[in-house]
């Protein structure tokens, strides 16, 4: 089975032959947008590859060359539509919450600007509670663990969350799952 691309990576998308595809040529096959505090870039790559394998194509800016020169660069107009560029080439969201996810400036950002264009969840990271969620991320769907985060992929695909959890080789609670060093709970 094929892998999915980080659509943020030229590499993959040129060994996917899709470099520089028009929105229209991605229409049809899902993506899911990461949006996370910089802090949170170890566990965020391992839900990225996590989806990429099943395979789910993914916005995760961590091999985004051109957009870390405009971060360096303190250009935050290019900033600002490069992300929103990223958002728009999605099908959905992952707000990825952690304990430093307060600190981010652009994780708010992201989220309003895609809050009413994509569906959004947001996945809770070890250690988060919901008390420490902000308000503006109660009011969207919460996704806690390994079993959440596969019915939220499931419906996202259009698959039964049981035929999703046999494509990936996790099939019961007794099997370690990659997620696991970074989710608090198998709900």
């Amino acid at each position: 089975m094929a892998n999915g691309i980080n659509r943020a990576d030229p590499y993959q998308q040129a060994r996917a032959g899709s470099y520089k595809k028009s929105f229209s040529a991605w229409q049809g096959k899902p993506c899911v947008f990461i949006s996370h505090q910089c802090d949170d870039t170890k566990a965020c790559e391992k839900i990225a590859d996590y989806l990429l394998s099943i395979p789910i194509d993914v916005y995760f800016d961590k091999y985004d060359k051109s957009l870390s020169q405009l971060v360096a660069e303190g250009n935050a107009d290019k900033v600002t539509k490069h992300i929103q560029s990223g958002i728009d080439f999605s099908t959905h969201m992952l707000c990825v919450v952690s304990t430093t996810t307060v600190k981010s400036h652009w994780v708010p950002f992201e989220v309003g600007y895609g809050y009413d264009r994509i569906p959004l969840g947001v996945l809770t990271l070890q250690g988060v509670t919901d008390a420490m969620l902000p308000e503006y991320l109660k009011t969207t769907r919460v996704i806690r663990g390994t079993k959440s985060l596969n019915m939220f992929l499931s419906e996202l695909l259009g698959q039964e969350r049981e035929f999703l959890e046999s494509r990936v080789g996790y099939k019961s609670l007794t099997t370690n799952h990659p997620l696991d060093t970074v989710l608090d709970y198998r709900s």
